[in-house]
């Protein structure tokens, strides 16, 4: 069976709760290394979580070659898998050929939407992504190059930027919404006094009821970064609860210095300097730099080329080394939305003087003859 129809077949036998541990082992390894399936895997599970005879009624306007070629494409990977089954000796009887079972039903009701199901073979910039399970943990990733987006189990909304992932429990099913990030994301959660949600950010916990932000905390980061759009947000230093918490208002970012290595037994927010409260540039009207990237602008000013440079590297999934120390010290305003990288390289050296090669994904960059 060819790659393609395996995936398909997987995750109709997974959704169905068919899939034996190897396949389930076998999806999660197709989604951790191609967005594109990620895409793929998130519709299927909203498409086998609701009723098939709504989407029959919702789609009539998908043609009806549309709906057999998909239709046509699950049966011929699940015919294949049962000629491999009956090769192997192995027992026959949950194939779609011996006996009918909960496959045929996800057959039916994805080919209602073919269209859709179709388009999200392809990369995107932006998409979304959810990745089964794992001991009853959600896993949503984004890989450098893409960003994502997720609805929660509460049907809050997180989007996640490059190279950035969080992790939560599947059902949210306690006395707290709690999420672990590493990386840069932007909620927007569901109103719920009974239920807080908390994100976990290497040693910060940010809590809210129901409120908009952004949170910016990559490991290799220095700092911790929470810009707050709507509501309210309360920081506190993980395991310190006799702590005094830090609370951030509407059109505030609050930046957290780290302590590298992490120590838990210190008060991080306690610190001299520990961390520093700025309201953020209303003169543009909501268009923060903070949260440009949920828009699919890369934003940046007054930046140094060094911490530039790690934006770009996730935003274009590419790798910069600085053949001259003194390149790093420069400084850029600016944005890209559309640009490619040899664009916005480009653009950047008409700003600011300096050479740079391409090399496939590495980008060499020197000073200015």
């Amino acid at each position: 069976m060819d790659k393609p129809n395996r995936i398909w077949y997987i995750m109709a036998r997974c959704l169905s709760g068919e899939a034996s541990d190897a396949e389930r082992e076998e999806l999660m390894g197709y989604i951790q290394n191609d967005v594109g399936v990620q895409q793929q895997y998130e519709i299927m599970s909203r498409l086998w979580q609701e009723d098939m005879h709504q989407h029959t009624d919702q789609d009539e306007d998908v043609s009806e070659e549309e709906r057999q070629n998909v239709t046509r494409i699950l049966q011929m990977a699940q015919v294949q898998q049962s000629l491999e089954d009956d090769d192997e000796g192995e027992a026959t009887e949950r194939t779609l050929v011996r006996r009918p079972s909960r496959i045929k039903r996800f057959i039916y009701i994805t080919s209602g939407i073919a269209a859709t199901i179709l388009s999200v073979w392809l990369y995107n910039r932006n998409t979304t992504a959810v990745v089964p399970q794992v001991d009853n943990k959600q896993i949503v990733a984004a890989q450098n190059g893409t960003r994502t987006r997720a609805i929660l189990p509460d049907g809050s909304t997180v989007w996640l930027n490059a190279g950035s992932t969080i992790s939560y429990e599947a059902d949210f099913d306690g006395p707290l919404r709690e999420v672990k990030l590493e990386g840069e994301a932007y909620f927007d959660v569901k109103k719920d006094k009974t239920k807080p949600f908390i994100v976990h950010a290497n040693g910060i916990n940010i809590k809210v009821l129901g409120t908009a932000f952004n949170v910016k905390s990559y490991p290799s980061d220095k700092t911790i970064e929470t810009t707050l759009i709507r509501g309210l947000v309360q920081l506190s230093h993980e395991g310190k609860t006799d702590e005094k918490p830090i609370y951030l208002h509407p059109n505030e970012k609050i930046i957290v210095n780290r302590i590298f290595p992490a120590d838990k037994s210190s008060n991080v927010l306690q610190a001299k300097n520990a961390f520093e409260v700025i309201k953020l540039d209303t003169s543009t009207g909501k268009d923060y730099i903070e949260t440009a990237w949920v828009n699919n602008r890369l934003a940046f000013r007054g930046e140094s080329f060094e911490t530039l440079a790690e934006k770009l590297q996730r935003w274009y999934n590419v790798d910069i080394i600085f053949e001259d120390e003194e390149v790093k010290k420069l400084n850029f305003n600016g944005s890209f939305e559309n640009e490619t990288v040899t664009q916005a390289f480009k653009a950047l050296a008409v700003a600011t003087p300096f050479t740079f090669k391409i090399k496939g994904h590495e980008i060499y960059v020197g000073s200015a003859k």
